[in-house]
């Protein structure tokens, strides 16, 4: 007795996996909204990782002849009332803020994560407990929130 084996003919397709993310960076390409802003992320992210470099003038150092300036070649944007330069003072904000947001996304993995896994290997009454801390926080609004914690 012999056994014929035939080939099954290809369906040309991907695994899922690449094609997925073939066709989410496709139509993110097409969604010119999309790449403006992602533009502009990147931009403000360059800016604020080489704000040393980028920046026209000290943020901090204080030129008291040169206070409440217009915006003019030397001040770009102009200078507040000590006579520092508005956008010396923004880039090096900007990298303040991208400090502060990874450090609090890193805390907020750092805390979640944990308690996510336990919560999702131990189920049952530990769950329960986990779920409902986190119903209770959701319940309060962010601003009361904080200012409760600070």
């Amino acid at each position: 007795m012999s056994l014929a084996v035939e080939a099954l003919p290809s369906l040309g397709r991907r695994p899922a996996g690449r094609r997925g993310i073939q066709h989410l960076a496709r139509r993110f390409a097409h969604n010119r909204l999309a790449l403006g802003g992602l533009i502009l992320f990147v931009l403000v992210l360059l800016t604020a990782l080489f704000a040393p470099w980028v920046a026209p003038a000290s943020p901090i150092k204080a030129d008291f002849a040169a206070y409440l300036q217009a915006p003019g070649p030397r001040h770009p944007m102009g200078t507040d009332e000590l006579g520092r330069d508005v956008l010396s003072r923004i880039i090096f904000g900007a990298r303040a803020s991208l400090e502060a947001g990874i450090i609090s996304v890193g805390l907020a993995v750092a805390a979640g994560l944990p308690l996510g896994i336990v919560a999702g290997f131990y189920r049952g009454r530990l769950d329960d407990v986990l779920m409902r801390l986190t119903d209770a926080m959701l319940s309060f609004p962010q601003l009361i929130l904080a200012l409760a914690v600070a």
